[in-house]
């Protein structure tokens, strides 16, 4: 049984644009390391995987300062790139 979503509140279509670029980077260079058989290409794109995840870090922590939202920096977060919405687990 999956972890029920909790609404968390509504951002800015800026702040949206900013992330859902960074999970579209991530989740392409997830489907690539499936197929990438080189060592070396596969160092490369598991660091810049880790450097995304980084962005993707700092933006949740700064979209948690810039709302006023109390809640804790490790959770997990959705978000819905249609509607602007942030949702937690």
């Amino acid at each position: 049984m999956g972890e029920a979503k909790q609404f968390l509140g509504e951002i800015e279509n800026s702040e949206t644009k900013v992330i859902e670029s960074v999970m579209e980077r991530l989740a392409g260079l997830e489907e690539l390391l499936l197929i990438v058989e080189d060592a070396a290409l596969s160092a490369k794109i598991k660091n810049e995987m880790l450097e995304l995840h980084q962005q993707c870090n700092n933006w949740w922590k700064t979209l948690l300062f810039s709302h006023g939202w109390d809640v804790n920096p490790n959770t997990r977060w959705e978000v819905d790139y249609q509607e602007n919405k942030v949702w937690i687990y």
